[in-house]
C-alpha cells in the first residue's frame, strides 16, 4: 500500500506485516515507519558467532527487521512479525530472532516480536477503509467524507466494535453541518 500520510510505497512481505503497518501507522505517535529494514551484516555475523548459531543464509547476506518505527518523542522500536507463537517453537527461526534481538539490544533500541494472529483483522480493515480517504482530495460523496473525517480523527468511532457500518455512521451524522460534505 502507498503510506497515506508521506505517500511512500511500502514493501510488505506478509499479511502480517500489511495488519501491523497498519496498525502502526493509525497511532499518532509514530512518526515513520521503515519497513524491510537491513541490518549491518558485519554485526550481526558477529552475534551469530557469539551466540553459536549459524547466519542466515550465506556470509554475505543482510538480515532485516520487518519495521524500524521512529516515534514522535524520538525514541524508535523494531519489530519481527511472526504468524504465531509456534512459529517460534522452530529452531531455526528462534535462532534468527536472536541474533536480530541482540542486534537491536547493542544498539539500544527496543525489539519486540508481534504475532499476526494476535491483530484484529476488524480493526485492520476499518483503518484502511477509512484511510484510503486521509487525503481530502480523494473525497468524492458524503460517506468518503465522513471515512475522511475518521481519518483525520476529526470524528471518533470506535474501531474494534466490528467492521464499521458507514451507512449507519452516515444516517446518525445525516444534517449536522460538520458533516456535510460540499465540493
Amino acid at each position: 500500500p502507498e503510506d497515506y500520510k508521506n505517500g511512500r510505497v511500502m514493501q510488505l512481505l506478509s499479511i502480517g506485516e500489511y495488519k501491523l503497518y497498519y496498525l502502526l501507522r493509525w497511532n499518532d505517535m509514530v512518526a515513520d515507519i521503515r519497513e524491510q529494514y537491513p541490518l549491518e551484516l558485519e554485526d550481526t555475523l558477529n552475534i551469530s558467532q557469539v551466540l553459536h548459531v549459524r547466519h542466515p543464509k550465506n556470509k554475505s547476506t543482510r538480515m532485516t527487521s520487518d519495521f524500524l518505527v521512529d516515534f514522535t518523542d524520538g525514541t524508535q522500536k523494531a519489530y519481527s512479525v511472526k504468524y504465531s507463537v509456534h512459529d517460534i517453537d522452530d529452531k531455526r527461526t528462534s535462532e534468527k530472532l536472536e541474533i536480530e534481538a541482540k542486534y537491536w539490544e547493542m544498539r539500544g533500541i527496543p525489539f519486540e516480536i508481534v504475532f499476526s494472529e494476535d491483530m484484529d483483522i476488524n480493526i485492520v480493515t476499518n483503518i484502511r477503509l477509512v484511510t484510503e480517504f486521509y487525503n481530502i482530495d480523494k473525497v468524492f460523496d458524503q460517506d468518503s467524507y465522513i471515512k475522511h473525517l475518521i481519518a483525520t480523527k476529526q470524528l471518533d468511532v470506535p474501531l474494534d466494535k466490528g467492521l464499521l457500518d458507514f451507512r449507519n455512521i452516515r444516517r446518525l451524522t445525516d444534517g449536522k453541518p460538520d458533516f456535510i460534505w460540499n465540493k
